[in-house]
């Protein structure tokens, strides 16, 4: 099993990505919290998932920066699978920045829902799902692997779980154009709220292991 670990690295990147994750989650979590919805109302419900994205993009950024610091530090300058997992989370952060902010403004169309909202929000589900399965060969290769007693495995398997009840809160969210309303509620909400659950393990697994020097096995 390699371990996802790279010398020369800051270890703070990891602290401050694990931070900036698990505040974007607590926001995603509040966001999809029925309670919270209903009491607030939609529109500051939307503007509560905007500013959950927003840590997930400076999250993510801080990560891939972290890659591309590594990646000039490495002997053969090539883009491994933690490389290309960065990036590409970073691109479905974005896209979530996309879908929550367009989610702000009021008066769309169906249409211009499933367009501005919709389509932005599986495009970043599909993403995650893709970085997460990266970040999983990094940790652990192309094989399902046990590793209950490294950290790292356990921030593979959140984010995995994370991205998976995403998705599935994408597919569920769709707008039915015969009734004009989201397809399932309920898993649009639960897969959101489960998913933030996820990321915010995985960013709170992240500070024991800034702490950790860099090893590789």
């Amino acid at each position: 099993m390699w371990r996802r670990q790279l010398t020369g690295v800051p270890r703070s990147q990891d602290w401050w990505a694990g931070v900036l994750f698990m505040i974007g989650s607590t926001f995603f979590a509040l966001g999809s919290f029925q309670p919270y919805a209903s009491t607030v109302g939609s529109g500051p419900d939307a503007i509560t998932f905007a500013i959950g994205s927003i840590f997930f993009t400076t999250a993510a950024t801080v990560q891939f920066a972290q890659q591309v610091g590594a990646r000039r530090t490495s002997i053969t300058h090539g883009f491994g699978a933690a490389w290309w997992a960065s990036a590409v989370q970073l691109v479905g952060t974005v896209m979530f920045n996309i879908s929550t902010f367009a989610a702000t403004v009021s008066g769309l169309t169906v249409p211009q829902q499933d367009r501005a909202v919709w389509v932005p929000d599986m495009y970043g589900s599909i993403a995650f799902l893709v970085a997460s399965y990266l970040s999983w060969l990094v940790v652990c290769g192309p094989r399902w692997a046990w590793h209950p007693r490294d950290d790292q495995w356990w921030i593979a398997v959140a984010n995995f779980f994370g991205s998976i009840v995403f998705m599935m809160s994408a597919l569920a969210s769709v707008i039915v154009p015969a009734t004009g309303q989201v397809l399932s509620p309920l898993l649009a909400n639960l897969g959101t709220f489960l998913g933030a659950l996820g990321f915010m393990l995985g960013g709170y697994l992240l500070l024991p292991a800034a702490a950790r020097p860099a090893t590789v096995d």
